[in-house]
Parts: C-alpha cells; sequence; structure tokens
C-alpha cells in the first residue's frame, strides 16, 4: 500500500479472533504479493533502469537486451504474483526465444539477468520505508519470482532451484529469530556508530575553528608587513635640463651615466650650487662616473671668480 504522498507502507494484518491460522497466513502473502505488484507498476520503470545497468555491467555493454524486453518480464512477473499462474511468463519467454531467433548467446543472457533482477528489486525496495519482517518477506516473493523465470528459461535449473528452496523451509522459523537478534544487534552497532560520528564531527569543527582563526590572524599580520613596506617612488616624466645635458657631456661620461643622472631632474644651476655628496651616492651612479662628477662640481664652487659671482661656468 502507499500513502497520500506515493510512499510505499508496510500493509498490517488484521488478526480478529475470528481467524484461523491456515486464513491468516492466506491474507498474510496476499496482502504481500499485492504490495509487490503495486511495486512492480509504480516503480516499473525504476527497477527497469537499474536492472537494465546491471546488466550492461556484467556483460560491458554488449548485450542483446532491451529496456523494452525487460519491461516485458516484469510485467508477466507481475502477472505471476497475483495469480499465481506461469501463463503469462511463459508467453513472454517464449516471445523473447522467438524474438532472439533461438539465439543460445541471447537466451544465456536472459538466464544470467534473471540472477540480477533480485538484486534491482531489492535496492528499489529499500528506498520505501518497509519494516524489517515485511521486507524479508518481499525479499522471499522476489526470489520465488527469479525462480520461475528461471523454471521457464532452464526447466531443469529451475526444479533444482525448486528443490533447494523446499529443502529449506524447514530451518525458516528458527532462522526468524536469529534474524531478530541480529537486526537488534544491528540497531545497537548503528547508534554506537552515530554517537562516535557525532564527536569526530565536533572535534573536526573544533579543529576547523582553530584553523579560520590561525588564518584570520595570518592575514592580519601580513596586511600589516605590507602596509609598513615602503611604497615605490612615483616615476615622473620630466624633461632633462639641457644645460646639464650639455655639462655631463662635456665631462667624458658615458651616455648612459648621463640618462639616470638627467632622469633626477636636476637644474645645472642646483647641481653646481646645492646639491651634496650624499645627494650623488643616492642616485646609484658607478663610483668613477660619480667622482668625475663631484671634482667638477667641487672645481667650480672651489674657483673664486665663480663664487664671486663674477664669472659663469663654461658649457
Amino acid at each position: 500500500m502507499r500513502n497520500s504522498s506515493g510512499t510505499l507502507l508496510s500493509p498490517e494484518v488484521d488478526t480478529g479472533g475470528g481467524e484461523s491460522d491456515g486464513f491468516y497466513l492466506l491474507k498474510k502473502d496476499s496482502q504481500r504479493r499485492t504490495t509487490l505488484s503495486k511495486v512492480f507498476s509504480q516503480d516499473g520503470s525504476k527497477i527497469c533502469d537499474l536492472w537494465l545497468s546491471k546488466i550492461r555491467s556484467k556483460f560491458l555493454g554488449e548485450t542483446v537486451l532491451t529496456a523494452e524486453h525487460l519491461m516485458r518480464v516484469i510485467q508477466a512477473l507481475k502477472d505471476f504474483l497475483t495469480d499465481q499462474t506461469k501463463n503469462t511468463l511463459h508467453n513472454t519467454i517464449s516471445n523473447l526465444r522467438t524474438e532472439f531467433c533461438l539465439d543460445e548467446g541471447a537466451l544465456n543472457q536472459l538466464q544470467l539477468a534473471i540472477y540480477l533482477f533480485q538484486e534491482s528489486v531489492n535496492e528499489v525496495l529499500r528506498l520505501h520505508p518497509i519494516k524489517p519482517h515485511w521486507m524479508f518477506a518481499l525479499d522471499n516473493l522476489v526470489r520465488q519470482c527469479a525462480e520461475a523465470a528461471l523454471s521457464v528459461i532452464a526447466p531443469d535449473l529451475g526444479d533444482h532451484l525448486a528443490s533447494t528452496v523446499n529443502s529449506q523451509k524447514s530451518s525458516k522459523s528458527t532462522n526468524s529469530f536469529d534474524m531478530r537478534d541480529q537486526i537488534l544487534q544491528l540497531k545497537e552497532e548503528n547508534n554506537r556508530l552515530t554517537q562516535e560520528f557525532l564527536v569526530s564531527q565536533k572535534q573536526y569543527q573544533v579543529l576547523l575553528k582553530d584553523l579560520i582563526d590561525q588564518t584570520q590572524l595570518q592575514g592580519q599580520a601580513l596586511r600589516q608587513v605590507l602596509a609598513n613596506l615602503p611604497r615605490p617612488a612615483i616615476q615622473e616624466e620630466l624633461e632633462p635640463d639641457p644645460k646639464l645635458a650639455q655639462w655631463l657631456e662635456g665631462l667624458g661620461l658615458h651616455r648612459t651615466t648621463r640618462e639616470i643622472f638627467l632622469s633626477q631632474g636636476f637644474t645645472l644651476e642646483e647641481v653646481l650650487h646645492d646639491i651634496q655628496r650624499e645627494d650623488l651616492q643616492r642616485i646609484g651612479l658607478k663610483v668613477g662616473s660619480e667622482f668625475k662628477i663631484w671634482v667638477a662640481i667641487s672645481q667650480y664652487r672651489s674657483a673664486p671668480a665663480i663664487c664671486n659671482g663674477t664669472s659663469t661656468p663654461t658649457y
């Protein structure tokens, strides 16, 4: 059954006191078959897609089976659930044999695909909130469907599977108690793992917060360092003083040295009267060139006539 939102529910059995045990079991089995039949109807395309994906993975993509073939098999198995006869299943498999031209390779693929059918259906069933004991019962029905299909495709194999199932029925009641114990153990283990997961997540959260704080502190320190770095001087386009250029050329300085000196923006008057030796050193000239310039400046400043302002320098 499904609720108003379309979610598959585990149907409950009416266990009124007027019912005999045989009728109770019959009704219970009927409800399970109806539930699984609805799954085949409403989730058939989902089962088909998952089933085909597993088949292609098994055969590395080399398969003659298509989604249309699988949907026909699912429909036949749905009819098998409701009427518990193999008539539709026989007709469907017979038609597929004809389409495959009795090709043994194709029939072998179909036979192997049936083994993947139960796994595909169970994966879809696990998407719904089905109670564990109902999941176990539905799994048995799915296995019966697979065995019915195999008995039609390969009768000898189907008979062998049926005899194996009958030999195991006597131990099911005992196994049911073991399964309940296993379910309880699994629940306890899941609770323990959940608690461990929460603890590890809290520890991870603390470490992550510490990492964020450290990153923020490092960012602040980096910004402070960058703020204290000296800013590069702004390069200005200065027109060199032609008189200074002529004077430097007269000193026999190399062109590169003259260009470096002229790029500082001095005039000849400033060089001869105001510039100091420290100013020359900051320009970054070669020592020999710097020495020549300073000697020329010193000679100009020490000449009495020039110092008294009675003469002008020769350029």
